[in-house]
């Protein structure tokens, strides 16, 4: 081997050995979480999570389409419905939660003034915003204001 080609190897040689070192004490590996699509269930059923809470907690969880007189013990969560399209299905649940079932109610639920009759609870209009950009959004209750009729006991 001529010194020419020694000269040469080493000229190449040195920053490119200089540079697989930046380069492999420059970066690392790490493992991503790519979240991925829903399946089964889960993508069909908004509540999915909550029900398998439910079951861990060990209760017994159901999603209903269709209103169905439950045992007096259950609480029915209700996401979307207009309060006043079916008098008999309206009427079933006034009866059962008046019996000892509890009832949770969805902003997105439709009453007007027959829901608002029924359990004392009216919509309200959003609170305005403060002006200035700190300024705080409004808290979660904001859309329902409860009226207690006299005699009605504060639990819930």
């Amino acid at each position: 081997m001529s010194r020419r080609t020694i000269t040469w190897a080493v000229a190449l040689g040195v920053p490119l050995v200089w540079l697989m070192y930046w380069i492999a004490s420059n970066t690392y590996w790490a493992d991503t979480i790519v979240p991925m699509p829903l399946r089964g269930e889960a993508a069909t059923n908004p509540y999915y999570a909550a029900q398998r809470f439910v079951v861990a907690l060990g209760g017994r969880a159901t999603r209903d389409r269709t209103f169905s007189v439950p045992a007096p013990d259950a609480v029915i969560v209700l996401s979307t419905w207009n309060w006043n399209l079916s008098a008999r299905r309206r009427e079933a649940l006034e009866r059962w939660v008046e019996s000892g079932g509890r009832l949770v109610v969805d902003g997105t639920v439709v009453g007007g003034k027959e829901f608002a009759r029924w359990s004392g609870i009216q919509a309200s209009e959003r609170p305005r915003r403060p002006a200035g950009r700190d300024a705080e959004p409004p808290g979660p209750c904001f859309r329902f204001l409860e009226q207690r009729r006299a005699g009605q006991s504060g639990a819930v």
